[in-house]
């Protein structure tokens, strides 16, 4: 006699449980997917103004070295780039890092702004700080799992 018999509620529990575990991983890998293409959205957005943008005129405005704007815009479209869902799939590790890149330029960011009183612009650096950290972590989950 096999153990489904013997045990049909615990077989069907097994069963149960392994078909939830497959629809929360799908779940989290397409929240993961579309908080990623949120990020690049932003942030290919936010590089490419500023380097659209004359450089005298950003550096005035920012009251940043306009190397460190420049530096600051090839940053976040790298990011965006290495963001992207697709390139996910490809390397991992490299959509990872870009998170946590983010996650840091955030933190800096924040403290930016709290540095010339623009308290309004610091709860933008906490949501996206927190969804590059929510894509770090659930990459880095995945890639466990893997």
């Amino acid at each position: 006699m096999n153990g489904t018999k013997m045990f049909p509620k615990a077989a069907t529990m097994a069963r149960t449980a392994t078909k939830t575990a497959t629809t929360s991983r799908k779940a989290l890998h397409a929240a993961l997917d579309t908080a990623q293409v949120a990020l690049v959205a932003v942030f290919a957005i936010a590089g490419l103004l500023k380097l659209a943008i004359p450089n005298h005129v950003l550096a005035q405005a920012m009251n940043l070295p306009g190397g460190l704007i420049v530096f600051i815009a090839l940053a976040e479209v790298a990011a965006a780039i290495a963001l992207e869902p697709m390139l996910s799939r490809v390397n991992p590790r490299v959509t990872i890092a870009a998170a946590l890149g983010l996650m840091t330029v955030m933190v800096l960011a924040a403290m930016y702004h709290l540095s010339r009183a623009e308290v309004a612009m610091i709860p933008n650096n906490v949501m996206l700080g927190g969804l590059a950290a929510f894509v770090a972590w659930g990459r880095a989950k995945e890639l466990a799992l893997a």
